[in-house]
């Protein structure tokens, strides 16, 4: 049972919330059903009531860190994809330690040009 692509589910998580509309409107155009948040808190509550196909989610989330946001998602709803995003060179530590712990994670630096983003997502 082959899903449509144009009907993907994305959750886009960005402590930023004009990084975060400006990637749900990108997605919106190319056809995605996405939908966003920018609190970890808010994205789990999305991630349960809307069970996203895909997390697009930036590894600085303020208080928290985007992995452990990922990880939690994962443990949720083990078939999600998950994505990271980061503009920040600190990060690199963020995932080594990730790495370390078994967890290994799809990222994208940002700003993501939209068309690398959208070919990124399109991919099975």
């Amino acid at each position: 049972m082959g899903q449509n692509l144009s009907k993907k589910k994305v959750l886009v998580v960005d402590d930023c919330s004009s990084v975060m509309q400006s990637l749900v409107l990108v997605l919106r155009a190319a056809g995605f059903d996405a939908a966003g948040a920018v609190t970890a808190e808010a994205a789990l509550q999305a991630a349960t009531q809307h069970c996203p196909d895909v997390l697009l989610c930036d590894i600085q989330l303020g208080c928290t860190n985007g992995i452990e946001l990922s990880l939690e998602v994962r443990n949720l709803l083990p078939s999600c994809r998950i994505i990271l995003i980061s503009g920040d060179t600190s990060s690199a530590e963020l995932l080594n330690n990730a790495l370390e712990r078994g967890n290994h994670f799809e990222v994208i630096a940002k700003p993501a040009p939209p068309k690398e983003l959208l070919a990124l997502l399109r991919k099975p």
